[in-house]
């Protein structure tokens, strides 16, 4: 049936109402007194009490399960870290270390908490560590990087760069937090590519200076003479060189040209160039003819030479011009060749000849034996002479197919007659379009005269 008492009571703590208690009767009417309203009052509020306490509980049962989880989340992370994490006290000495360091320097981390960390820092590393360590203490939580060299559980030294952060204010850190990563490797790195540097700048300066060697491309001669040379890389082993006789008492003029090509690459390569121009310089000015001129260079080059396997190749040629009473001049080329790239002439009338003169590289050790032969030239006005190296013809594609000596000639009788210069372009123009993009693999020097 329906109840006959009810009773509806707040369950209020400190002024919060946390719940009602609800009592009915089915027995009698007004069962519930001012006496047993008093004593439910009372049992309300411990009834509220309880409650509240109970929430408590509970809540402060959900805050201690999410810090354990942060707590493992954090260890986690910290085990796990490739960075080695580190907590010093003030005075260096290591409170707690990540297992990382096993990793990277070889330790335990109980091989390390208690010591200091001066004990595993290279000496000459300790004032600065020191210095750092003011300076994060003194600077409160501004971090703090610093690279230094530790010694690793083989005793060997690597380096190492790390950031410290103050965080002994803090109750729940009360230390300097230390996170440090190993750098032997970039530092490693560091120092091969400033020795890298180094030796390019080295290289291109002793770039500058080899080409310096060479005389001027255009002389101030009254032949039309242009020069260009071309290393493959930073130091070439190519070299041309020239030299105006003095004028005869019938007023001919008598000029020299020679054109060079070094064995091998690189420094070597570069120094024998260095030592042919020398001794070409020298044995012109003794005045004897091309096949002597050349074996005395090959007597000295093979000082040189012995045991190197290096050796030069070298094509030269003299040209005698007599003035004529019309405007049209006489002249005749001497050549001699060791073992360099014929001499070819274009004709006026466009033909082209190879001079076939013949002989060993200066500095193998056969000049002396076999000689050098001359072949003498007759040229008139217009006539040019074209010298190369063997970088011309070993010119090569990306099909690596050679520039060879059919295309040169071919572009010696297709290019104009007019200028020095203008046979030059049309060749080095010529040879680049054939070659492309291809890398080139080596010297590359021509020398045109006119008459």
């Amino acid at each position: 049936g329906r109840p006959k008492s009810i009773l509806c009571t707040p369950l209020v703590h400190q002024g919060e109402l946390s719940g009602i208690l609800y009592l009915e009767n089915n027995l009698t009417t007004a069962a519930f007194t001012p006496e047993r309203i008093e004593v439910l009052q009372f049992l309300s509020t411990q009834i509220a009490i309880s409650i509240e306490n109970a929430v408590l509980y509970d809540d402060l049962k959900k805050a201690e399960a999410e810090i354990r989880r942060s707590e493992e989340y954090f260890r986690a992370m910290i085990e796990n870290a490739s960075d080695v994490i580190t907590l010093l006290s003030q005075d260096g000495n290591v409170i707690y270390q990540s297992p990382a360091i096993e990793q990277i320097l070889g330790y335990k981390p109980s091989d390390v908490v208690g010591r200091n960390m001066l004990e595993f820092v290279h000496p000459d590393d300790h004032q600065a560590i020191i210095e750092s360590l003011g300076g994060l203490i003194a600077s409160n939580h501004d971090p703090v990087p610093i690279e230094f060299r530790a010694k690793d559980g083989e005793g060997k030294w690597r380096y190492v760069e790390a950031i410290g952060n103050n965080q002994l204010d803090n109750p729940s850190v009360g230390g300097i937090v230390v996170n440090a990563r190993d750098i032997t490797d970039r530092k490693e790195a560091e120092r091969e590519r400033a020795k890298l540097m180094t030796f390019q700048r080295d290289l291109a300066l002793a770039k500058d200076i080899q080409q310096s060697l060479l005389p001027p491309s255009r002389p101030d001669w009254p032949l039309d003479i242009i020069c260009y040379s071309k290393p493959a890389h930073e130091m070439g082993g190519d070299l041309y060189a020239y030299h105006h006789f003095a004028v005869e008492s019938a007023g001919a003029e008598k000029f020299a040209v020679a054109v060079g090509d070094v064995s091998g690459k690189g420094m070597p390569a570069a120094l024998l160039m260095a030592v042919t121009l020398a001794s070409f310089q020298y044995t012109i000015s003794q005045h004897v003819s091309p096949g002597q001129l050349l074996h005395r260079l090959d007597q000295t080059v093979e000082g040189y030479t012995g045991g190197t396997r290096q050796n030069c190749a070298m094509v030269y040629v003299e040209i005698r011009v007599t003035p004529a009473a019309s405007q049209q001049s006489t002249a005749v080329m001497k050549a001699a060749n060791a073992g360099c790239i014929s001499p070819i002439v274009r004709r006026q009338n466009n033909a082209v000849e190879w001079v076939e003169a013949r002989g060993m590289p200066l500095g193998a050790g056969m000049g002396g034996y076999l000689g050098y032969n001359e072949v003498t030239v007759s040229l008139e006005t217009g006539d040019l002479v074209i010298l190369t190296s063997d970088g011309v013809v070993e010119a090569q594609n990306a099909h690596k197919e050679m520039f060879g000596f059919d295309r040169l000639e071919a572009a010696v009788a297709q290019a104009p007659q007019t200028t020095a210069q203008a046979m030059l372009t049309y060749l080095i123009d010529t040879v680049n379009q054939f070659v492309g993009d291809t890398e080139p693999h080596d010297d590359l020097t021509i020398v045109i005269v006119q008459i």
